[in-house]
């Protein structure tokens, strides 16, 4: 290269060399970025196509999948009174033990049949158990260093019924004995089973008027 002065003449030749590794680099750097722009381009849905077991790898890595629950922890609410079923079944043993801790004047040999949490109604909501054996209905709570316990011979109970409380929450059971006493068991998650319970040892039941009347109209 020539660098011509005012005058005209020539002025000294500068050498100016380009550097092989200069020229190289560059054109890795537009490799690169085409590279990378190909990539870009590829769909979330499809592995990049690399040689051999790596394609397969990458793929694998990139395709998104949907992820099943296992059947173990998964959960159904077609059958909440089989589950509910099932955990008092479970737990039976337990509250056993403690009904007759409890309640040290029934027999040892009197079995549980079914328990249920729900709140004794009276001055204030006493919330406790209510256990349900062969003979006897009873209810325990203990609130504010205050222990309620309510025993029940099943046949003194002439009287079990579906109640509200608050006029419009279906959750409540009254029960009614031969000495005029009157219970009313409520927040009951699950009323119609406990009704049910209780009614199966409750023999000396008496047959209400409207009980009897849809009796006789279903007959005829």
């Amino acid at each position: 290269m020539k660098l011509i002065g005012r005058a005209g003449r020539e002025s000294a030749t500068l050498p100016i060399s380009i550097s092989p590794d200069s020229s190289l680099s560059s054109v890795k750097i537009k490799k690169g970025k085409k590279r990378l722009s190909e990539i870009k381009s590829f769909s979330l849905e499809e592995p990049l196509q690399v040689d051999g077991e790596k394609a397969e790898k990458v793929g694998s890595l990139i395709r998104s999948k949907t992820y099943d629950q296992p059947s173990s922890v998964r959960t159904t609410d077609n059958d909440p009174t089989g589950d509910r079923r099932r955990s008092i079944t479970s737990n039976l043993p337990k509250h056993n033990l403690t009904f007759h801790k409890i309640f040290r004047e029934v027999s040892e040999d009197e079995e549980l049949k079914d328990s249920f949490t729900c709140a004794l109604q009276r001055e204030v909501l006493y919330q406790g158990r209510l256990y349900i054996s062969h003979n006897h209905l009873g209810f325990f709570c203990s609130m504010l260093r205050k222990e309620i316990k309510v025993l029940i011979p099943v046949n003194s109970v002439i009287i079990v019924k579906k109640a509200n409380t608050a006029l419009l929450v279906p959750n409540a059971l009254s029960v009614r004995t031969t000495d005029g006493d009157k219970f009313l068991f409520g927040s009951l998650r699950n009323r119609e089973m406990c009704y049910h319970a209780v009614r199966s040892v409750c023999t000396n039941l008496q047959v209400s008027i409207c009980t009897f009347s849809n009796f006789i109209a279903t007959a005829l």
